[in-house]
C-alpha cells in the first residue's frame, strides 16, 4: 500500500537517521556500496518513504553531502567507480521523485547512467559518470537548467573542433551524443 502509516513513518525515521549519520563520517568502499545498494533495493521502491525523506531539508542536504563525497573526481575512476555509477542511478531516481525530471536532458542522462553501469571501457565509464554527476549536481541544487553540464559539453565540443584528431576521446564522443540528444528533444 502507498498509504502513509506507522510502518512508513518508522522507515522514514530510520532512513533519515542513517543518511544524516553517514553523511558525517567517511565510509569504506564496501560500506558505501552497501548503503547505495540498500537505498536502491529497499528504499526507492517505496514512494511514500522517498517523498517523506525528500521533504526534509536536513536529509536532502545529507544525501547531497554523501553524494558529493562519493561521486567527486576521485570516485569516478578506479575501484570506487562502480559505487559512483550506482549512486548516479539512485540520484536520478530521487531527482525524478522530486518532479525535476522534466528537462530534455533527463532521459539522456538516464540512458548515459544505465550505459555506464555496463560499460567495460573505464575511460568511457568515468566520462559518463562524470557527465551524469554534473547534471545531478545542477538539478539537485535547484537549477532549472543544467548550466554546469551545458558549459562543460560546450567547452569539450569546442576544444575538439579546434584540435581535431583521428580518434576522439570518450568524453568528446559522449558530450556530442548528449548535445545531439538534447537538441532532438
Amino acid at each position: 500500500s502507498n498509504a502513509p502509516g506507522p510502518m512508513y513513518a518508522d522507515a522514514s525515521l530510520a532512513v533519515s537517521w542513517v543518511l544524516r549519520s553517514v553523511a558525517e563520517h567517511p565510509l569504506s568502499r564496501a560500506e558505501a556500496a552497501g548503503l547505495v545498494g540498500w537505498l536502491k533495493s529497499h528504499i526507492l521502491p517505496h514512494p511514500v518513504v522517498v517523498a517523506d525523506l525528500l521533504k526534509d531539508g536536513a536529509v536532502r542536504s545529507s544525501i547531497f553531502k554523501l553524494y558529493s563525497r562519493l561521486c567527486g573526481a576521485e570516485g569516478l575512476a578506479g575501484p570506487a567507480q562502480e559505487v559512483a555509477c550506482l549512486f548516479n542511478l539512485v540520484m536520478l531516481q530521487l531527482v525524478a521523485a522530486q518532479g525535476q525530471a522534466g528537462s530534455p536532458f533527463h532521459p539522456a542522462m538516464e540512458a548515459l547512467c544505465l550505459s555506464s553501469l555496463s560499460e567495460k571501457d573505464e575511460a568511457t565509464r568515468a566520462s559518463a559518470a562524470f557527465l551524469v554527476s554534473l547534471y545531478i549536481k545542477d538539478i539537485w541544487l535547484g537549477a532549472q537548467w543544467p548550466d554546469t553540464l551545458l558549459a562543460h559539453i560546450r567547452m569539450v565540443c569546442e576544444a575538439a573542433d579546434d584540435a581535431p584528431s583521428s580518434e576522439e576521446e570518450a568524453i568528446v564522443v559522449l558530450c556530442k551524443d548528449v548535445a545531439s540528444a538534447a537538441s532532438d528533444a
